[in-house]
């Protein structure tokens, strides 16, 4: 290793490796952590031990994160960070272990030293690395006791779960995880083993990283490129900005038009510098507006500072960014187009001041699939306004055909999309599409950018060309965003690799399939009618691949009558249903159920969180065709393409058997299944408002139920 002598080589593996062995240990819940130390093998005192130095860490350096802790230094101040956290760390690490290669070879520990600061950041497992990076949606809680993230999503391979959330969020594949894992492991023996790597104090700034940084400046530079590769742009004509997620990039364009005001001569006397219109309000990123307007939106930033929602980021001045939210709902959940409403805030904000820049969306796929406004009324705003209104396409589930992100660069529009979504990355990883122009547009503004950026962005997540750009972003390495996109990248790469003849053929055959199954649970299940526009479909396979579904329950006597037996659930309802479906309820069932109810039961089903449909009473479910499941399908080559061609865990992997597993009982204490729910301590606790008379848990699978 490095030239290091034998016992050095010997001492340096032996660090790593205990490290490695204690980020795994951090993903265990409590329960799970006293049983592995609690064994009474051979191996029972030394995992004692271990667990006790992880206690011992993670209280006074929040283990794992503290191994990342560049992160969380100053500007410009990673080395210096990452090398307090390994000086910190590295004696804990060699008192456990009794090395005593410090006494007997001060400079051999020096050496070892040198190695372990700029290694040890990859020697974590790497599902602790996939939630490093982003804000707390996608954090897992191990110390509460729980698995998975706020979504009920997995950052390792969870095969054993039905999966139909790419509309929100996915667990990660095995395919998507190998790639991840694999890409932490070349980079941990980059620094462990390859010779002639390291800091070289004599090179200048420009190009020190390159060498110092193990190819982590080379890795990010291959994500851009395989992105655009892979949606098939040319580099000559578009730029990548990597950013944690799809909602972290909504600061860059309404960075951008704050430079473009300040250009025009806006002056802070003259009012909101920028006008941000949100279309398609409550059904695009929870986070998008406050970001839009320049606040955190998370208690969590990449960085791993602490962030507070709906204030604005250190150096974003209060009254320059004004949002605009448009629902695109009627109260009956049908969809109202805004194309007039858009115009006319276009118009006032853009009157009312000359020095003023507007940001109008173009949802081109919100989370139930509707694209709005109008592209033609788009193009008629930027013929009118010119530089000062800025369309900003938000393409975050990339349900679309590649020709469409391409043709909205070349529009010079800013273009946001993500790896997270249909393509079932790990969540969460995005990117801004830039004209060329206009990243060189907010390079030229770059004293202007608000500091708080440097706890979202890096230099690492833009091109080497834009050195003024990069040069003010802080150098701190976001692991986890690149094998994030590592992951992603996997996942759309074997996508583009299906013919397209036949990925259509299975993207309509399915999507009908859906249709079908669903209109055969009235009135249990009923679907939203679909948007109609007029203007061609932009979506992969020309149909609208995640379907909203209303789930009801009959009526009780005290909600009144409007001539319906059924009530359709609300959003509050829904949240609950939801979080039922994601867990195994066979383990709160008696002994005595019948095997086919047992199993029904403990199959676990992630669809898409519940969705507010404007002002309507009542929310959907969704359910969404991903990556995974093209995959899946294509691999198997097995014909009909059909969802009953998808492997899925357990019994009822098909639509058919997933929709007709969602079973209404009568409450009341009428149903013995029923009876014996409420008892347990551990068992759910079901919402007064879901009950309503009924009780939703899983029942029988089987397509005649």
């Amino acid at each position: 290793m490095l030239g290091l002598p034998e016992e050095a080589a010997s001492t340096l593996e032996s660090l790593l490796c205990l490290q490695l062995r204690l980020s795994y240990l951090s993903t265990q819940t409590p329960k799970a952590l006293r049983e592995y130390t609690h064994s009474r093998d051979a191996g029972g005192i030394t995992r004692r031990a271990e667990a006790a130095l992880l206690a011992r860490i993670s209280s006074e350096y929040s283990f794992p994160r503290a191994l990342n802790s560049a992160a969380a230094s100053a500007p410009g101040a990673a080395d210096a960070a990452a090398d307090a956290a390994s000086s910190a760390i590295l004696p804990l690490l060699a008192e456990h272990l009794e090395l005593d290669l410090a006494k007997k070879d001060p400079e051999a520990w020096k050496a070892v030293r040198a190695v372990f600061e700029r290694a040890h950041p990859w020697a974590v497992r790497t599902e602790c690395l996939l939630v490093e990076g982003c804000d707390d949606r996608i954090t897992v809680p191990y110390e509460a006791g729980r698995i998975t993230n706020k979504y009920h999503c997995s950052p390792v391979p969870t095969p054993e779960v039905v999966s139909r959330s790419s509309c929100t969020s996915s667990s990660s594949s095995r395919r998507a995880f190998g790639s991840a894992d694999d890409a932490r492991h070349d980079l941990l023996l980059t620094w462990a083993l390859k010779k002639g790597v390291g800091r070289d104090q004599t090179r200048d700034d420009s190009t020190r990283e390159l060498y110092d940084d193990g190819g982590f400046t080379n890795r990010m530079s291959d994500v851009r490129r395989r992105l655009l590769d892979v949606l098939g742009m040319d580099r000559k004509t578009v730029e990548v900005f990597l950013t944690p997620s799809g909602s972290d990039a909504e600061f860059l364009p309404t960075a951008l038009a704050c430079v473009r005001a300040r250009r025009l001569g806006h002056k802070a006397a003259d009012g909101p510098a920028v006008t941000s219109i949100v279309v398609a309000a409550g059904e695009v990123g929870s986070g998008t507006a406050g970001a839009a307007g320049g606040k955190h939106f998370s208690k969590l930033t990449p960085r791993g500072t602490p962030g507070r929602p709906e204030n604005h980021v250190e150096g974003m001045p209060a009254g320059d960014v004004v949002v605009v939210q448009m629902k695109t709902r009627s109260k009956s959940g049908a969809f109202l187009p805004c194309e007039d409403l858009v115009r006319s805030a276009v118009h006032k904000a853009l009157s009312s001041c000359p020095t003023s820049v507007v940001v109008v969306h173009f949802v081109a796929g919100s989370k139930t699939g509707i694209c709005s406004p109008s592209e033609n009324v788009l193009a008629e705003m930027r013929q009118r306004y010119g530089e000062r209104l800025l369309v900003v396409v938000d393409a975050c589930q990339l349900r679309l055909e590649d020709q469409n992100v391409r043709k909205y660069v070349s529009l010079g529009f800013l273009t946001l999309v993500t790896g997270s979504k249909f393509y079932c990355g790990p969540p969460f990883c995005g990117a801004v599409l830039f004209p060329p122009e206009a990243l060189a547009e907010l390079q030229a503004g770059h004293e202007h950018l608000p500091a708080g950026f440097d706890d979202y962005f890096t230099r690492h997540e833009v091109d080497s060309r834009y050195s003024t750009l990069r040069s003010r972003l802080p150098s701190w390495e976001n692991r986890g965003l690149l094998l994030r996109w590592t992951s992603a990248l996997t996942n759309m790469e074997a996508v583009k690799s299906i013919p397209k003849n036949r990925l259509n053929a299975f993207v309509s055959s399915w999507v009908q399939e859906v249709h079908d199954n669903v209109q055969d649970k009235w009135p249990y299940l009923s679907l939203l009618p679909e948007q109609r526009t007029g203007e061609p479909s932009i979506a992969v396979g020309g149909v609208n691949t995640v379907v909203p579904i209303v789930v009801r329950v009959p009526r009780t006597s005290s909600e009144g009558s409007d001539g319906n037996p059924e009530v359709a659930l609300g959003y509050e309802d829904l949240r609950l249903f939801h979080r039922l479906l994601s867990e195994d309820i066979g383990r709160y069932l008696p002994q005595d159920l019948a095997v086919g109810d047992r199993a029904a039961a403990r199959l676990r089903v992630l669809f898409g969180q519940p969705v507010k449909l404007g002002g309507a009473s009542f929310g959907v479910i969704r359910i969404a065709l991903g990556a995974d499941m093209l995959m899946d399908a294509f691999c198997r080559g097995d014909p009909p393409l059909s969802e009953e061609n998808v492997p899925a865990a357990g019994e009822g992997g098909g639509v058919a058997r997933l929709l007709t597993q969602i079973v209404f009982w009568r409450a009341g204490g009428r149903t013995k299944h029923e009876k014996r729910l409420g008892p347990r301590r551990d068992a759910p606790c079901l919402h007064p408002t879901m009950t309503r008379g009924f009780v939703v848990v899983w029942m029988r699978s089987r397509l005649d139920a």
